[in-house]
């Protein structure tokens, strides 16, 4: 009897235990969910801990020797998202920097994107220095005829296509901006650097030539007096050039722009000016080129 209730005990222990087993497996997995539940429950939290901390870990690498140099330039700048109004400004200049034919260009409307470094103050006055980066290409295809003052824009075929970039330095006096209220302000800058131009096209050589074509020079006059409107004395008698060149020059930049909060609007006038000989089709002449982009723009602006 008693060997029968040991094996039927046995029996029955065999039975239960890989349940238990089961059951023990179940409760370690049950456990472990509820862990990994409360490991990921702390996520979120600490996600907004890093995010609430992104300022400090920005200030921290700018006093580090890791990107110092840049971040510490643009902290405090802006980037400017919007419209442009740009129109390319060509002149052709002879050896003793005569103007000789010139290209006032039409307006070309652009979408705008910019980024800007820090303005930096002397002081508490309103006078500064900034950093910029200026592009911008468009075309013309009109000419202007000019005798003194007076001018006359005309449409003899010729056309003229340039892009340019250019990195100055800039002194700026600015109306607000240095004072209580840093997103208002009125400004007048002056810049000067270095700059890459590529221009092409074609010109008939009207302007400074009262000596060495006085048949064209007459022919010209006639126009902008307006006793003729006969383009084809232009064509016949003044000599006709085409160029294609590109080089870098000493560039340069007067900006008006103003911030109301979050509004911008800028007028600026960039040049570089292309002293190295052009080829050109007529022959070996040697001109001087300065193409000048004048742009106008109205954007948001968003501080970095």
């Amino acid at each position: 009897m008693k060997t029968l209730t040991i094996v039927l005990t046995s029996i029955h222990l065999l039975i239960l235990t890989p349940n238990l087993l089961a059951e023990n497996r179940q409760i370690e997995e049950t456990e472990k969910t509820s862990e990994d539940f409360k490991l990921t429950a702390l996520v979120p939290n600490q996600m907004e801990d890093e995010v609430k901390s992104c300022v400090e870990l920005l200030e921290q690498i700018s006093r580090s020797d890791c990107g110092s140099n840049i971040i510490k330039m643009f902290n405090g700048g802006n980037i400017t998202l919007g419209a442009s109004s740009y129109k390319l400004s060509l002149n052709l200049k002879d050896s003793l920097n005569a103007q000789v034919a010139s290209f006032p260009g039409d307006s070309t409307a652009i979408p705008h994107y910019s980024i800007s470094t820090k303005r930096n103050f002397w002081g508490r006055s309103g006078l500064g220095y900034d950093y910029s980066f200026t592009f911008g290409q468009a075309a013309a295809f009109t000419q202007q005829i000019k005798r003194g003052e007076q001018f006359v824009n005309v449409d003899l075929g010729t056309y003229a296509v340039g892009s340019l970039m250019a990195a100055q330095a800039n002194l700026f006096y600015s109306i607000g901006g240095n004072d209580s209220t840093p997103y208002k302000y009125f400004t007048f800058s002056l810049g000067l650097g270095m700059g890459y131009a590529s221009t092409r096209g074609k010109a008939y050589i009207t302007n400074a030539i009262e000596t060495t074509n006085p048949s064209c020079f007459n022919a010209g006059s006639a126009l902008v007096d307006k006793t003729s409107s006969d383009l084809s004395s232009i064509t016949q008698n003044c000599e006709y050039v085409e160029f294609n060149r590109s080089g870098v020059g000493v560039s340069g930049r007067i900006l008006l722009d103003f911030r109301y909060r979050s509004l911008y609007g800028s007028v600026q006038i960039s040049e570089v000016n292309l002293n190295a000989a052009a080829r050109w089709a007529s022959g070996h002449t040697d001109y001087n080129l300065s193409p000048g982009i004048i742009a106008t723009t109205l954007a948001y602006i968003i501080d970095i």
